[in-house]
């Protein structure tokens, strides 16, 4: 075992276990229409090829904490939108509207915990074209969190679903496509 595959072992089994409880809630996904996280954790498992070439010497337990944050608050956010079992006394309308806070601040932190990965590990610069990605569902997250409106949570889940599509399909189609340069 490779000690890139060492290190991924934690970070693939939290990314499984929240897509697996995306999964299980996904009649109440597909109702909602909040598949962004779905593409989400797809996309996360896929990026972390990027951290493939980084020797061995580039982690320290520091850094294996904060790469391991990213996927628990990614399951979290699954959690929150989609709880297991679910909720019977709500509504999939009604449970957003109660989880709708919570999770866009879980959101805000993925986002702000990915521009973090990105610098700490990988050595990327702060001026980086993934930050207009970053920058980009921030504003979506911002967006949801602010505005309870129907029209405003579709915009944002909609806008949200669009960049974390789009970034996979421009910047990162192939795995390691985005190095640390």
């Amino acid at each position: 075992m490779s000690f890139f595959e060492y290190i991924m072992v934690i970070g693939a089994i939290l990314l499984g276990i929240g897509f697996a409880q995306l999964m299980m809630g996904a009649a109440g996904i597909a109702r909602d229409r909040s598949w962004d996280l779905v593409v989400t954790h797809l996309q996360f498992w896929w990026s972390f090829w990027d951290l493939e070439g980084l020797p061995p010497e580039a982690w320290n337990a520091g850094r294996f904490v904060y790469f391991v944050m990213g996927p628990a608050v990614l399951f979290f956010c699954s959690n929150v939108l989609c709880p297991h079992p679910a909720p019977e006394d709500k509504t999939w309308r009604e449970h957003f509207d109660h989880a709708r806070v919570p999770f866009f601040i879980l959101v805000i932190v993925l986002v702000l915990w990915t521009s973090g990965l990105g610098m700490a590990i990988q050595g990327q610069p702060f001026l980086h074209p993934t930050r207009i990605t970053h920058g980009l569902v921030l504003a979506t997250a911002l967006i949801g969190l602010a505005w309870p409106s129907r029209p405003a949570q579709l915009l944002s889940a909609f806008g949200f679903l669009i960049v974390v599509t789009g970034n996979w399909v421009l910047l990162r189609w192939t795995p390691g496509a985005m190095p640390a340069g």
